[in-house]
C-alpha cells in the first residue's frame, strides 16, 4: 500500500492523465505522423521521502541523476537513470550517522500517450532498479507517472512522480518526485504510418506531389497526371514507350521516328506506278513515287518487309529501260542531329543499292549518296511532312 500522505498526490496525477487522454485521444488517433523518439541525455533533480510520515520539507532527501532515454517505437521509450541520494535522515530503521549516500541505477519502460510531437505528453513507466547503500547492493522496483513537456524541437522537461519498492530491509519504500532537462543527441528521420496500420515509409521534407504518383512536383514532368518514374512522372496512354508529353499521337501507338504516331499506311504501288509511255522521264517519276514506299526500321538502315514490293517494281522498270547511270539518294526528316541524319541517309541509300544489285542490276551503273535533312519536300513541323521527307529518291541518266 502507498503511504497515506501521498495518496492524494497519486490520485491527482491519475486524474490529470485521464483528462489529457480524453482531450487528445481523437486527434492522436487521426494523426498520421509517428516518430520514434530521438535518443537524449539529461540531468535530473529529485526529492525523496523515506519517512512514511506526513510531508515535511525538513525530512526531504535531495538527489541528482544522469539519464539516457531512447525510443523503442512510436509511443514507447526506455530510460536508464543513475545517480545518488544524499540522506538527511535514516532511510530505514537503522541510523545513518555517517550520512552514507544511496547510489542507484534504474531502468524504466515508458509508455507515452501520444507521439513525440505534442507540447505536453503524459506517460506511465515502470521497471527494475539496483541500489548500493552502506556497501550493500539491493534490488528495487519502480512504478510512476508524469509528463514530458516540450521546450523546443530538441529539448524537453521530464517530470515524474515515482513509488519505489525496496527488497532490502535496510531501506524503506519511498516516494520520489523529480524533474529533469533532456536534450536530443541524434536525430532520426520521421516516418509516416496510416491509421489503418499500413507499413511505414519515410516522409520527404516539404514535398508536394499533386498527382500522388510518388514523384515530387518539382521534378515531375507531368505534375497533374500520375505516371511512372521511367517517364519522369508522365503517363504513356497508348503503351508505345513514348510518354504522352512527347507523343504527338498519345492515344494511338506509334514509333519514335513518327513522333509517337503510327507509320503511314503504304499506298498500293500499282496505282502510283501506272506508266502510259515507257521512257526515262516516266520511269524516273515512277521510281520517285515508289521511293516514298521504301521503309526502314527506326533510326536504322534495315529495310522493312513492306518495302519489298516497291523495290521489286523499281528493279523491273530498270530492266525494261536501258540507262547509263542511276543515282540513289537518301533523305531524312529533321529528327536528330545533322551529322547523324546525313550518315543515316547515306546508309539507307547504300541498302537500296545493295538490294538492286542482288536483284540483277549492274553495280557499275549505280551510286548511292545521302543528304540527311537538308532537302525537305514538306514541312517538318507535322507528322505527315516528316513522313514525306523520309524518302529514297532516284536520278536516272540515259
Amino acid at each position: 500500500m502507498f503511504p497515506s500522505p501521498y495518496k492524494p498526490i497519486l490520485l491527482l496525477t491519475l486524474l490529470c492523465l485521464c483528462f489529457a487522454i480524453k482531450q487528445f485521444a481523437q486527434n492522436a488517433y487521426r494523426a498520421r505522423v509517428v516518430e520514434r523518439r530521438n535518443p537524449a541525455i539529461g540531468l535530473h533533480y529529485s526529492i525523496t521521502d523515506f519517512s512514511h510520515s506526513p510531508f515535511n520539507i525538513s525530512l526531504i532527501n535531495h538527489g541528482y541523476a544522469l539519464s539516457f532515454l531512447d525510443g523503442i517505437s512510436g509511443k514507447y521509450d526506455y530510460m536508464v537513470q543513475g545517480g545518488s541520494i544524499s540522506p538527511q535522515y535514516p532511510l530505514g530503521k537503522e541510523p545513518n550517522e555517517n550520512k552514507n549516500l544511496l547510489h542507484f541505477i534504474d531502468i524504466y519502460g515508458i509508455r507515452r500517450c501520444f507521439a513525440d510531437t505534442v507540447l505536453i505528453n503524459p506517460f506511465v513507466g515502470a521497471g527494475p532498479g539496483i541500489t548500493l547503500y552502506k556497501g550493500n547492493a539491493g534490488f528495487a522496483f519502480n512504478a510512476g507517472a508524469g509528463f514530458q513537456i516540450r521546450i523546443s524541437g530538441t529539448v524537453f522537461l521530464h517530470t515524474q512522480l515515482n513509488y519505489q519498492i525496496h527488497f532490502s530491509p535496510a531501506i524503506n519504500n519511498n516516494v520520489t518526485a523529480s524533474v529533469g532537462l533532456l536534450g536530443t543527441i541524434l536525430k532520426r528521420n520521421k516516418r509516416i504510418k496510416t491509421v489503418a496500420g499500413r507499413s511505414t515509409m519515410p516522409i520527404p521534407p516539404s514535398v508536394t506531389d499533386t498527382d500522388g504518383d510518388g514523384i515530387a512536383d518539382s521534378v515531375d514532368a507531368c505534375p497533374g497526371i500520375a505516371g511512372p518514374a521511367t517517364f519522369n512522372g508522365c503517363p504513356d496512354t497508348d503503351g508505345d514507350g513514348i510518354p504522352d508529353n512527347k507523343d504527338q499521337c498519345p492515344h494511338e501507338a506509334g514509333t519514335v521516328e513518327y513522333g509517337g504516331c503510327p507509320p503511314p499506311h503504304p499506298q498500293p504501288a500499282a496505282a502510283i506506278t501506272k506508266i502510259d509511255t515507257l521512257n526515262a522521264d516516266s520511269i524516273t517519276r515512277a521510281m520517285n513515287e515508289l521511293g516514298q514506299l521504301i521503309y526502314f526500321e527506326t533510326n536504322k538502315a534495315t529495310l522493312r518487309p513492306e518495302s519489298t514490293r516497291a523495290l521489286n517494281i523499281i528493279v523491273a522498270l530498270l530492266k525494261a529501260q536501258p540507262f547509263k547511270h542511276l543515282q540513289i539518294e537518301g533523305h531524312t526528316d529533321n529528327t536528330g542531329t545533322l551529322k547523324r541524319n546525313e550518315q543515316l541517309s547515306i546508309e539507307r541509300a547504300q541498302t537500296v543499292l545493295a538490294y538492286l544489285v542482288a536483284a540483277g542490276i549492274d553495280a557499275g551503273k549505280l551510286t548511292a549518296t545521302g543528304f540527311g535533312s537538308t532537302k525537305p519536300v514538306a514541312d517538318n513541323k507535322t507528322v505527315e511532312g516528316r513522313a514525306r521527307n523520309r524518302r529514297t529518291a532516284f536520278v536516272l541518266y540515259r
